[in-house]
């Protein structure tokens, strides 16, 4: 079949070269496109600041730490200079100098407690010759001896003295003197005054290498890591308050159990004792917290195990006894025996008086039924799968009057809103405490000594670590219900042990340990700074290995993009990280004056926060995924088909090209032959 010219123009080499241009042309257009989408950004990220900020670890920053000790008198040597004979004799020309060997070696005490070792030391300034220990209170101490009249501006002052009558002022302390230190005043040796006094201190401020075992109370499991916001959920959990005995039995059974359940919160008795019970605990720890209330009525909330039943039979024996009829005697009675109630009985041999004998015992037994919840059965006991544990908008309540609020931060503020906008919105840790009601058909409902014994605890509540308190309570036979057999709520009395119990354990769960040397309210001052300074801790060591592990991944991993955001976040990471240790360096840190601690914590806590997110970015943890092979895998079976035709239908014009030269050449040669 003939070829026509249309044919031939159509086929020609020109035409099919400017096609394949085309579909070149198109590709190397889209090059620049494909380049911009997919380029790893990777800006620079200021490794050298956070190498410098990792080497500090375990001490990112330090507390300063100051304390007024108000010796006794006696204590100090007699006159100077003084020397003492003997091995390891001192010698002090005066009262400075001796001052100056007790707060030092005090102070190196104190060290140890603290840190795990002891520094090297150049005049009055630290200089860091080794790591401190793992859980390193990372404080730095500032101790002076005062007189009994100094009057400390800042800093925490402790009046060592023989007797404690009670607390002195809310800036002093009035301990005990130990006892080896007041049996030869005066003669104490300084290395001895020092250990005494530094370990009472160390006990007094909860310092984690004051002993051997003291460490586990920083790595207690059982409370929550530190979050600013914290919701407390207050449920009250009926078993079934829709209970009814399905037959004669079961009735008989239930017979002087009480109502089924309860139907809702009293919220004037609820009030009164969440004000009573927690409300001075959290507006302590409104420093550190904001704290958010919740509270619910489950009406129906099935145990997943059914508890063990113990039947006991008790046997309750009375003595009647007949009156002893006696003739007193006309003798005088000493004024200071008027209050005694034993009467005086006559001689032997006295007619005057008859005693008739006791009657015989009667014997009363009843059978009681309750029931045990095992030890092992606490680990299941919230029955998760089957409660609604969850609160819901109509659940939520606005009382008590808030007595616990957080103080709202001023607009001197170092950390702005804006800056903890997104944590405030983001982070957030729930604690759940649950009153549980048990039906009747399981009352009365009680803890378990054991899993063999069928004795009874005398705790009524227990701790989920991490998660909140269950606390039982059995209604009252007494108890007055409705048609529906329940009770119209809760009266104060019965609220006020389960929350004395919640209270406890919301400390607990915060990690706030009470001091063992203190009492009262110096006690719960000092716990709470302990507690403070170890969340302080935590947050700025979580932001600095954070940071330290953003970089390593980084180099490590090359195709790993870091973007603005993640620059961004690294940046203000390592600025609320430098403003932490500028806020505890402008002013000496005491348990009196939390208002430093409070601002070095949230800034510290800022700082993890914004470390958290570089780290957990979507777009460097979405490229985590893509490695080269992968992208590689993804490309040649997209692309191969393509690139393919392109590169023969080059190849097959470039071919083409030589053969219609070489016959134009083999043309003119012929010609010109």
């Amino acid at each position: 079949m003939a070829v026509t010219e249309r044919e031939q123009r159509f086929q020609s080499w020109t035409s099919r070269l400017y096609i394949v241009s085309a579909f070149y042309a198109v590709v190397i257009a889209s090059l620049p496109f494909w380049y911009k989408t997919t380029t790893i950004v990777r800006l620079p990220l200021p490794a050298r600041d956070i190498e410098l900020a990792e080497s500090r670890l375990p001490c990112p920053v330090r507390i300063p730490f100051q304390l007024n000790l108000v010796l006794p008198p006696e204590i100090a040597p007699p006159a100077f200079p003084f020397v003492r004979a003997g091995d390891g004799g001192e010698s002090y020309q005066n009262r400075r100098n001796w001052e100056r060997a007790v707060v030092e070696d005090i102070e190196r005490r104190l060290e140890l407690a603290g840190d795990g070792i002891v520094t090297a030391r150049s005049g009055s300034d630290f200089a860091t010759a080794v790591q401190p220990s793992e859980n390193a209170a990372c404080m730095d101490w500032s101790i002076t001896l005062g007189s009994q009249n100094d009057v400390p501006l800042n800093g925490l002052s402790i009046h060592y003295q023989r007797e404690v009558v009670e607390t002195q002022t809310k800036a002093m302390l009035s301990l005990a003197l130990p006892s080896d230190l007041t049996q030869t005043p005066g003669s104490v040796p300084v290395d001895k005054l020092a250990s005494s006094l530094s370990s009472q201190l160390a006990e007094l401020l909860q310092l984690p290498y004051r002993s051997s075992s003291s460490p586990a109370l920083e790595k207690d499991k059982r409370s929550i890591p530190y979050a600013r916001n914290v919701r407390l959920v207050v449920s009250m959990m009926n078993e079934d308050a829709s209970y009814r005995p399905s037959n004669e039995i079961e009735e008989a059974e239930v017979q002087g159990k009480g109502p089924a359940g309860v139907r809702k919160w009293d919220r004037v008795a609820l009030d009164k004792v969440l004000t009573r019970r927690m409300g001075d605990l959290l507006t302590k720890l409104g420093s550190f917290y904001r704290f958010g209330l919740e509270v619910q009525t489950q009406w129906e909330s099935p145990l997943g195990f059914e508890p063990r039943k113990i039947v006991q039979e008790l046997v309750q024996e009375t003595l009647e006894e007949e009156p002893v009829k006696v003739q007193e005697e006309e003798a005088a009675t000493e004024d200071n025996d008027a209050h005694d109630e034993a009467i005086e009985l006559p001689e032997p041999t006295s007619t005057s008086a008859i005693a008739m004998p006791p009657s015989p015992a009667s014997a009363a037994k009843t059978r009681e039924t309750s029931y045990l919840i095992d030890p092992e059965d606490l680990k299941i006991f919230v029955n998760s799968g089957e409660w609604s544990l969850s609160t819901t908008l109509s659940s939520r309540s606005s009382f008590p009057p808030n007595p616990f609020a957080a103080p709202q931060l001023d607009s001197s503020s170092v950390v702005a809103a804006n800056d903890t906008h997104f944590i405030d919105d983001e982070e957030e840790r729930t604690l759940h405490f649950i009153l549980y009601l048990p039906s009747p058909q399981h009352r009365p409902l009680r803890i378990a000594k054991d899993a063999l014994s069928g004795e009874a605890s005398k705790a009524r509540g227990w701790l989920i670590p991490q998660w909140g308190g269950v606390v039982l309570h059995n209604l009252d036979g007494n108890s007055t219900a409705d048609g529906r057999n329940l009770l119209a709520s809760l009266p104060e009395v019965d609220l006020d042990e389960p929350f004395r119990l919640f209270e406890r354990q919301l400390r607990v769960l915060l990690g706030l340990v009470p001091s063992q040397t203190a009492g009262g309210e110096v006690e719960d001052v000092l716990a709470l700074e302990a507690l403070g300074r170890r969340r302080l801790l935590e947050s700025a060591r979580e932001a600095t290995q954070t940071l330290a592990s953003i970089v390593r991944l980084v180099d490590k991993i090359e195709n790993l993009g870091v973007g603005s955001d993640v620059q961004r976040d690294v940046d203000n990471a390592l600025r609320y990280l430098s403003l932490t240790n500028a806020t505890l360096s402008s002013q000496v840190l005491s348990p009196f004056g939390r208002e430093k601690l409070a601002e070095a914590l949230r800034q510290a806590h800022t700082s993890a926060s914004y470390a958290s997110r570089a780290f957990f970015n979507p777009n460097m943890i979405g490229q985590l995924y893509f490695p080269d092979e992968h992208k590689y895998a993804v490309y040649t079976p997209l692309f191969g088909p393509l690139a393919v035709p392109l590169l023969v239908s080059a190849l097959r014009l470039v071919k083409e090209r030589r053969q219609a030269k070489k016959r134009e050449e083999e043309v003119k040669e012929a010609k010109s032959q």
